[in-house]
């Protein structure tokens, strides 16, 4: 998937897309020093489950169309959507379940990335 280098990128660019596809209270935790698994988790919150469908669907179409599809996306139909990206695992729940699992306390001791929702173009990824 995406370099090492370019992880960061990956998660800020996912964020501000799920963002820009209307994604509530959008997150994202660095997991490098707590997980062998991934560099990082993008958790976002959908209004129905279609929209979650919607948020999840999005980033993958764009990377599948650079060549780079998900590894696995788990959950599709449900309220907690789960795609991996490698280097990203993207998290999208209804708020009900967010709150429920709440990921951001079992993951505390990640520190959240700060980011901005502006365009950001996958033209720049250096994948």
């Amino acid at each position: 998937m995406a370099q090492k280098n370019s992880s960061t990128e990956l998660a800020l660019w996912m964020a501000q897309l799920l963002d820009k596809k209307g994604g509530k209270h959008v997150n994202i935790l660095d997991v490098r020093e707590l997980s062998s698994i991934t560099d990082f988790m993008v958790i976002a919150s959908g209004t129905s489950l279609k929209h979650i469908e919607t948020l999840v669907n999005a980033p993958s179409q764009e990377l599948r169309k650079s060549g780079f599809p998900a590894d696995a996306i788990e959950g599709l139909g449900t309220s907690w959507v789960v795609a991996d990206f490698n280097d990203v695992i993207i998290h999208v729940f209804d708020e009900p379940t967010r709150k429920h699992y709440d990921l951001e306390t079992l993951w505390s001791a990640a520190p959240k990335v700060d980011w901005e929702p502006k365009k950001h173009s996958l033209q720049s990824l250096a994948l």
